[in-house]
């Protein structure tokens, strides 16, 4: 068994390894450790580690520090660009997710103001004519009609044409 443990309270990188034939438990740093690191480092590897193997199962054991192994150096510059690596990620995702909410946002409110924009120039077509024009109400509805869809499409709150359409010209409406 091998094991690369981080212990962040001294950024030091620990490879522990565990031989089940001799029942030996060694470990080595990627730098040279304290003592008070030794201690800590020590007690975590005697209790977690060696409680996943045979070591406390077997009478004769052995335990000890095979100091510093520089290979490990390289194994704790992969582990914290792997770390930079992952903060990216969810800082990119998390960005990612701002901008697609603001999307909506704007798009929902850009739908919004043209449905409005559309009803007004509907209004103004009807009071400077004397008649109703049925084919530019038609040609407004369907134009409304895909409004609402786009609307509804980027915005949370759903709507209907009876429901964006003002009851004044809802009559209109209902004729074609």
């Amino acid at each position: 068994m091998k094991d690369l443990l981080y212990f962040t309270f001294s950024k030091l990188l620990i490879k522990v390894e565990y031989s089940k034939d001799s029942n030996i438990l060694s470990y080595s740093s990627h730098r040279d450790i304290s003592t008070k690191e030794r201690k800590i480092i020590e007690n975590y590897i005697l209790t977690i580690v060696a409680s996943k193997t045979e070591y406390y199962k077997q009478s004769s054991s052995s335990f000890n520090y095979s100091g510093k192994d520089v290979s490990l150096q390289r194994d704790l510059k992969l582990l914290r660009l792997k770390r930079v690596l992952k903060v990216l990620a969810v800082q990119e995702q998390k960005a990612k997710e701002e901008v697609d909410e603001l999307i909506s946002h704007s798009m929902s409110n850009y739908y919004f103001e043209r449905i409005g924009d559309t009803l007004l120039q509907m209004r103004k077509q009807i009071k400077s004519e004397n008649a109703v024009n049925f084919v530019i109400i038609e040609k407004t509805k369907n134009e409304i009609r895909e409004l609402v869809k786009a609307y509804n499409l980027y915005s949370d709150h759903k709507t209907t044409l009876e429901r964006a359409v003002p009851s004044d010209l809802k009559k209109l409406f209902e004729h074609n």
